[in-house]
């Protein structure tokens, strides 16, 4: 009878360990991709848009640009709508900017823009991107005019808020303190309605 008992544990214990190893493997890639588990996220499979993506997210996060490109450009291809296929195009652009291919992540972006048209979110991504890459490029004044064009779409005082602090950083940059702290208290107006006031205290160019 002892020996019975044991052996319904021992089975008991191999089928639970067999459960979870077979969960574990079951993953999907976004699953692993938010436990921060990126080579495992990339051993899964990629045969369709949100698994491209995913593949895409995985290497931008392990700086392998030249694979993330390529996966957000097979993304693109396999996007079904708008949607899908302005999320694809914002993240080559964002990664031909952290690959440091400033000229062509700027050219990339402002060449894809055009289907955000008629979608003001992705627009004011889009234009946020835009003006991120022109920061890096040294190109203050355009990057300053596409924060504030993003401004001009911000749906809630977060968003406007966020814009207004790059605005100020690039005034910053330029050594125009005057727009700074003009648009640093526009800011600081902004993040106080939002609650989020502390935080900007310890940010930004405050």
């Amino acid at each position: 009878m002892k020996f019975k008992i044991q052996f319904l544990f021992i089975l008991l214990t191999i089928s639970f360990s067999i459960n979870i190893y077979s969960k574990e493997i079951n993953k999907s890639c976004d699953e692993l991709l938010s436990d921060n588990q990126y080579e495992e996220a990339l051993k899964t499979k990629k045969s369709e848009y949100k698994s491209a993506f995913c593949h895409g997210q995985a290497n931008l996060k392990l700086h392998h640009y030249d694979d993330a490109f390529s996966d957000f450009k097979l993304a693109d291809k396999l996007a079904k709508n708008d949607i899908d296929h302005s999320m694809a195009d914002l993240l080559e652009g964002i990664t031909l900017k952290e690959a440091n291919k400033l000229d062509e992540a700027l050219l990339h972006l402002k060449s894809s823009i055009s289907r955000t048209q008629t979608n003001k979110t992705f627009k004011r991504l889009y234009l946020i991107e835009i003006g991120e890459t022109l920061l890096l490029l040294a190109k203050y004044e355009e990057a300053a005019n596409s924060f504030i064009e993003a401004f001009g779409l911000a749906a809630n005082d977060d968003e406007r808020a966020t814009n207004l602090d790059r605005v100020a950083y690039v005034f910053a940059s330029m050594k125009n303190f005057t727009k700074a702290i003009e648009f640093e208290l526009k800011a600081n107006l902004a993040f106080e309605r939002t609650g989020l006031l502390g935080e900007y205290a310890d940010s930004g160019i405050n």
